[in-house]
């Protein structure tokens, strides 16, 4: 049913309820030992579930009262939809029971379940509350630039938080907009009534119910694609990691590599009297296991008159292998 309130009264009360609900679930910090981070308590729709039915219980569920729970629900949703994209699902990702017990790979069903639960109250209690376009244009316009800049605001994932809750979102808006169509407050005739509820006990339930698991299946499908496509992400990131950390010698020159260069050095040209080795280059393969690394290098020696005469170029050649130890190749004098 329709009931009238302050518009602005309107927009500052759902917008403080989003701000509540969004930074709620870290509450958790504060009681580390106790609840852990991540906490199923403040991780869930459990705030928001228990203010509605204290309130109604009480009867004393006003509109602006029911318009900050939308807004607690709205802003939870948004923070466990960004929570459904962790860097891993190790550690402080993880929800955790009483006195920081983790619940392991349940977590994510967790949260996503909460997540999008969280986000179709919100839109149904508005909706069962008013049916007026601009507070609905104002709840998605909020919502949605609320949503979009948290997301950007996140370090990793950025892409798939946004797309996972803009998936709940509109999903769950677009579902409770067509389930509670008929709410309407104008007096119709009887008998328009009586064949409209002949033909919702018929058919309206089932065609609910079809329209609900559609939109489920959806919301899960891309939730399932999300995670797959971040997982392979990760995947290939901490791979390539890997390949960097084993291939550290192609990132650079190291001392070892001037010492040995050093040596052969002096070897090839015995009556030099070198007094410093300095490098201008190099080559690597970055690509390969096993290769070949070469160190342009040019040094300083004392001559029988001048000292300090700059001896230009050699060429010093090594193989990196696969356990980064380094074989000399040889010395090639070309640039001298």
């Amino acid at each position: 049913m329709n009931k009238e309130f302050n518009y602005f009264a309107f927009l500052g009360v759902l917008s403080f309820g989003y701000f509540i609900g969004l930074f709620f679930p870290d509450i958790d910090q504060g009681f580390q030992s106790l609840l852990g981070h991540r906490s199923i308590i403040t991780h869930s729709i459990l705030l928001p579930y228990l203010l509605y039915n204290y309130f109604k219980k009480k009867n004393n569920l006003t509109p602006l009262k029911t318009i900050f729970i939308v807004g607690i629900y709205l802003g939870i949703g948004l923070h466990l939809s960004a929570d459904l994209h962790p860097k891993g699902w190790v550690g402080f990702a993880l929800i955790k029971l009483p006195f920081n017990i983790d619940i392991g790979g349940l977590s994510p069903i967790w949260i996503g379940i909460n997540a999008g639960v969280g986000l179709f109250l919100a839109s149904a209690y508005l909706n069962q509350l008013t049916k007026r376009k601009l507070h609905w244009i104002s709840y998605l316009v909020i919502a949605l630039l609320v949503g979009l800049t948290y997301g950007e605001e996140e370090p990793h994932n950025k892409d798939a938080i946004i797309g996972t809750f803009l998936s709940l979102f509109l999903a769950t808006f677009i579902y409770t907009k067509i389930k509670y169509r008929n709410l309407i407050t104008k007096k119709e005739p009887k008998k328009k009534k009586q064949i409209e509820k002949k033909t919702k006990k018929k058919g309206s339930g089932i065609g609910g119910k079809v329209i609900f698991f559609m939109f489920a299946i959806l919301i899960l499908g891309g939730i399932l694609f999300l995670q797959f496509n971040n997982a392979g992400t990760n995947k290939k990131a901490n791979n390539q990691q890997k390949e960097q950390i084993k291939n550290w010698r192609a990132d650079g020159v190291f001392k070892d590599e001037i010492r040995m260069c050093e040596g052969y050095i002096k070897n090839k040209y015995p009556k030099k009297k070198f007094t410093q080795f300095n490098w201008q280059k190099y080559t690597a393969d970055k690509n390969k296991k096993t290769y070949k690394k070469k160190i342009k290098m040019w040094m300083k020696y004392d001559g029988l008159i001048r000292k300090n005469k700059t001896f230009k170029y050699v060429d010093c050649h090594m193989q990196v292998n696969a356990n980064q130890s380094i074989t000399f190749l040889g010395i090639s004098d070309k640039y001298k």
